[in-house]
């Protein structure tokens, strides 16, 4: 028999890329994706490489300057190889949305550029009417959602302040749920 690719092999480059940009060495998780890990892949959490990068809290000071050097690196590296800067996890935050969050200015500011549309992720939610918004979203979102009556989700979306936006009355009926 050949040898071939199967979908455990698959699986487990994408669990490497994964790791790899977890433990912020993302000179591997480069190699990795030129060996055919997918740019758009995606974890369980719907991460794709570029939210897992933007999403993991900032380096220890000891070697901060270099990672974050790397990270940035990353970033241009995935959206020279088409990586979709609009997708969003299970929780309805994107790329921009992390990075904004964790204080990666650079990131953000190259995510922006390369963007330039409305910037927003929306999703049916698990919230609570008595969770605020501003609790869950960086204050450059306004966020507009519909929590259902009985207290057990909904849907939002989330769209960065700087875009233009407004909130247009909608007249619910059974068929609709906005």
């Amino acid at each position: 028999m050949g040898a071939g690719f199967t979908k455990d092999h698959e699986n487990e480059k994408i669990g490497a890329l994964f790791q790899a940009i977890r433990r912020e060495k993302f000179q591997l998780a480069i190699d990795l994706i030129s060996k055919g890990a997918g740019v758009n892949c995606i974890n369980y959490f719907g991460n794709t490489p570029l939210i897992e990068t933007c999403r993991s809290n900032r380096a220890s000071n000891k070697r901060g300057n270099t990672v974050e050097s790397e990270r940035e690196r990353f970033v241009r590296f995935l959206i020279s190889n088409d990586c979709d800067i609009t997708k969003y996890d299970i929780y309805g935050w994107t790329a921009l949305m992390y990075a904004e969050k964790n204080g990666y200015d650079n990131i953000a500011d190259i995510l922006e550029k390369k963007d330039k549309g409305t910037r927003s992720g929306g999703t049916e939610t698990w919230l609570r009417p008595d969770i605020l918004s501003s609790e869950i979203f960086p204050p450059q979102y306004s966020v507009y959602r519909k929590d259902r009556s009985d207290g057990y989700g909904g849907v939002l979306i989330a769209v960065k302040i700087s875009s233009s936006a407004k909130n247009y009355p909608y007249k619910v009926t059974r068929n609709h749920y906005i």
